[in-house]
């Protein structure tokens, strides 16, 4: 998308927490990613990440049937989005072990073996991937997202499970964060609006590296949000998309991300920015519209909106 055609478009009035906590980070780079301007490879992680994600979903709505044309399916599934995306495997001395396909099955067999053939709870619309927009109240602005999975557990009720992939060790404080995660509260909101309250987000999370105990790569973590949090969320959502909407009156998008460069270079735990190089040229974006050679590091995405998924992998 050119310079010309975000502008005329004016602010997005479907937002996620991706789009806003990109926000809260750097306008410069909400910028670049509201472009369309993306990764010329995917990073294997977004991929394992993905893969892990309908594999499960594979594995849990396919109960009650053989467990090996279960396990069939479910590795049928996850190499399916693994070979449309054709990662390139790391060279020697990478991280093969963390994010490759071999990993990605030793993981989701790992899974099996780990939880057993049933559940407590179950799928109620025997598919995950499910995309949802509802209304912000006190704005025009629709909120969207994609829920891996509602589940359905008694005597509790609704819950959303939400699946995570970490190549970090899983301990408290690594659990603790889903108590303060946006994301978890805009879904958990969400249900709220659609389904009634849900009894919370159900957090499952496997760890990609081996450990001594097989057990020590996975767990399960409840987190909930009361109406008083979920009230807070939406006053904090509204300001950001407010602060959304100046960046079309001033047209500036400025660097703020720069105030911690661990922002833009990485460094412990953090990622460098993908748009780093385009910080580094000595011209406003739409000055580099003519001329620049965007294509040599990245490609460009259409309409971001995950949340148009309903219960597809696309």
């Amino acid at each position: 998308m050119k310079d010309s055609e975000l502008k005329a478009q004016g602010p997005p009035l479907e937002v996620d927490n991706t789009i806003l906590s990109i926000l809260t980070t750097c306008p410069r780079k909400t910028y670049w990613f509201l472009r369309g301007l993306d990764y010329k490879s995917t990073p294997r992680y977004f991929i394992v990440g993905r893969a892990f994600g309908a594999a499960l979903n594979e594995w849990h709505t396919s109960e009650g049937t053989p467990i090996m044309e279960r396990v069939g399916k479910m590795l049928n599934k996850a190499q399916e989005i693994w070979t449309a995306e054709a990662p390139e495997e790391p060279q020697e001395g990478g991280k093969k072990e963390i994010d490759s396909w071999e990993t990605l099955k030793d993981t989701l067999l790992a899974y099996v073996d780990n939880y057993g053939e049933h559940e407590p709870w179950r799928m109620p619309y025997d598919k995950g991937e499910i995309g949802f927009k509802v209304p912000l109240p006190g704005t025009s602005v629709l909120y969207c997202g994609s829920i891996d999975a509602p589940i359905e557990w008694e005597p509790y009720g609704m819950l959303i499970r939400e699946d995570k992939t970490t190549g970090a060790w899983i301990n408290q404080g690594y659990l603790d964060q889903w108590d303060f995660s946006t994301q978890v509260t805009g879904y958990i909101m969400a249900a709220w609006i659609l389904l009634g309250e849900p009894f919370g987000c159900y957090m499952n999370i496997a760890g990609k590296k081996p450990r001594k105990e097989p057990s020590d790569r996975f767990a399960r973590y409840l987190t909930k949000r009361s109406q008083w949090q979920i009230d807070e969320f939406v006053r904090d959502t509204k300001r950001l998309i407010e602060s959304l909407q100046r960046e079309w009156d001033t047209w500036t998008w400025p660097k703020l991300g720069q105030r911690n460069p661990m922002n833009c270079a990485g460094g412990m735990g953090r990622s460098r920015c993908l748009y780093q190089s385009l910080c580094l040229q000595e011209a406003d974006p739409w000055q580099l519209e003519e001329g620049f050679q965007f294509i040599d590091e990245f490609t460009w995405r259409g309409k971001w909106a995950p949340w148009e998924r309903d219960g597809s992998d696309d």
